[in-house]
């Protein structure tokens, strides 16, 4: 039996993915996600800022990563910061922003042919 602690903010992603019933596949993925970005940052993924997100993204596609591939891991970081809890800093008003301006970017990427 492990006797690793989960932290707050995994815990917190956890109980809302359950809450949203969302499988356990997902769930694994999302994590993965996430685990993968943090790992990226050398630092816990709360504490990242949209340039550090921006930055992720190019190392995926600079990687060779397929387009499949880097919006299933660009949907879990997403995920983390819906999860997140709010607070009322740049930081976490700008992330909120950043997401809102990429809707149309992500659309687009994800071989969508609606236009934004």
């Amino acid at each position: 039996m492990s006797t690793d602690t989960v932290s707050p903010l995994r815990q917190r992603m956890i109980e809302d993915m359950n809450a949203r019933k969302l499988g356990a596949h997902s769930q694994r993925s999302h994590i993965y996600s996430c685990k993968r970005f943090a790992a990226f940052l050398k630092r816990s993924p709360d504490t990242a800022t949209p340039d550090d997100v921006r930055r992720f993204q190019l190392h995926l596609a600079e990687t060779g990563m397929s387009i499949c591939n880097r919006n299933r891991i660009m949907t879990g970081v997403k995920l983390l910061f819906l999860f997140r809890p709010r607070a009322r800093s740049h930081r976490t008003c700008s992330m909120t922003t950043f997401w809102s301006s990429r809707k149309s970017e992500i659309a687009c990427s994800n071989g969508s042919r609606r236009r934004p």
